[in-house]
């Protein structure tokens, strides 16, 4: 390995491997603040928030590695041009080009990690995750309940109690409400709930006592039935039951290909899969693009500060995820154009990286004005 490759590879490690560790806390940070009221009101077991943790690592890393090459790589190659290192260099004969070995090795291994991630890894740990977030919310939403307010203790479940034995077991006065799917929700009352609590894996059951049922019907007319007693699982079935109806990201990669081979999804969930696998397929390729358009970037800073750089990787990630926001909002209408909106950031950074390195290279001078471009917005 040349000197030069050792050394630029020494300036964009430590800033790419710090950027990773911060992005990685604030996106993991952000799924435990969801079920934040579970855990802390719940007393949800610490090996299950580890658990959380462990399982959220495939999907956020697959999308934090990318983000902390741009910061990386910004930030290593603006300390060299405010340090006038890039000016030695260029006096010394040595070209922008020479730039692109440590920089191809740097986002190499970001391609490689998250190609595993995005076509093996991540499919598990979704699984895993979506798993671990229900029996955390199940489990933490028991505790929630509170007198006189309506709580929701499901996705598709409203429970309000006039009064809760100190012990918390017995609810007296419970009303729910159960809707799914769009239809008319389902309206139970009850003089008495007893909550049945078992553990995390199983987060248990309701039992009503001497209620009614009241439901409104497709033609209008309304269904009342009473009951002495009604066992209620408002928390879905145990954990370790069959599990049906997976989303496309829960499902490898080359599982989708598969079933896309053997003709095996339905029409109706082509879209989804086809999207779910083309994204997949981008991500690591955005290593590789934004890595190398980092780098004339970072080449354009005169500043110390690092605000640059974060306003430059902001930037970057708002236009990758405003292309990919707009595919997914498409996908349903026009799925060729989903599909090609997907792979458009890709393509538009390249031409913009051969563009911008082309320009230095042939005329000096256009650094220094993009560098004054940058501190203008800065």
């Amino acid at each position: 390995m040349k000197t030069i490759t050792r050394y630029i590879l020494r300036e964009l490690f430590p800033p790419t491997i710090l950027g990773l560790f911060v992005f990685t806390v604030i996106v993991v940070g952000q799924q435990i603040l969801k079920i934040s009221d579970y855990i802390i009101a719940g007393g949800v077991p610490p090996a299950e928030v580890g658990k959380l943790i462990l399982y959220s690592l495939p999907a956020f890393l697959e999308i934090s590695i990318p983000i902390a090459l741009i910061l990386g790589v910004t930030v290593g190659f603006s300390r060299l041009s405010v340090d006038s290192e890039i000016i030695a260099l260029r006096a010394a004969g040595i070209g922008i080009r020479s730039f692109v070995p440590p920089v191809f090795l740097l986002s190499l291994i970001g391609f490689l990690a998250v190609a595993y991630l995005t076509l093996i890894g991540s499919a598990s740990g979704y699984r895993n995750l979506y798993e671990t977030v229900r029996k955390i919310s199940a489990y933490g939403s028991r505790e929630i309940i509170r007198e006189g307010v309506f709580t929701a203790i499901s996705d598709t479940t409203l429970v309000y109690v006039d009064h809760i034995s100190p012990d918390g077991k017995n609810l007296y006065g419970v009303v729910l409400s159960i809707k799914r799917n769009g239809e008319e929700p389902v309206i139970i009352t009850a003089e008495k709930g007893i909550r049945e609590k078992k553990g995390i894996e199983d987060p248990g059951t309701i039992v009503l006592e001497n209620g009614r049922v009241n439901q409104k019907l497709p033609d209008g007319t309304q269904r009342v039935l009473s009951f002495e007693t009604l066992t209620f699982r408002p928390w879905g079935k145990p954990a370790g039951g069959r599990i049906t109806g997976r989303k496309p990201k829960e499902i490898p990669a080359i599982t989708i290909l598969t079933l896309l081979r053997e003709r095996k999804i339905p029409p109706s969930n082509l879209p989804s899969y086809l999207f779910s696998l083309h994204k997949r397929l981008s991500l690591p390729f955005a290593c590789l693009v934004f890595s190398f358009f980092a780098v004339p970037l970072g080449m354009a800073q005169r500043s110390r500060g690092k605000s640059g750089s974060f306003l430059v990787t902001g930037g970057i990630v708002l236009v990758y995820y405003l292309f990919i926001g707009t595919a997914q909002s498409l996908k349903g209408f026009s799925l060729p154009l989903s599909l090609s909106l997907i792979w458009a950031p890709n393509i538009l950074f390249s031409a913009l990286t051969w563009f911008l390195i082309g320009k230095m290279e042939r005329d000096p001078a256009f650094n220094e004005r993009l560098g004054k471009l940058f501190r203008r917005k800065t």
